[in-house]
């Protein structure tokens, strides 16, 4: 890989790393909104 293409690699991980405590719990509660809304 060259040198650019590692550099957008790292940088993804680090906004997937950034961002997944923050949408983990907003989408579960949309999946539960869901649920209860289906009973």
């Amino acid at each position: 890989m060259s040198y650019q293409q590692k550099v957008l690699s790292l940088l993804t991980i680090g906004v997937a790393t950034v961002f997944w405590p923050l949408v983990l719990p907003i989408a579960y509660v949309r999946l539960l909104k869901a649920t209860v809304s289906q009973s």
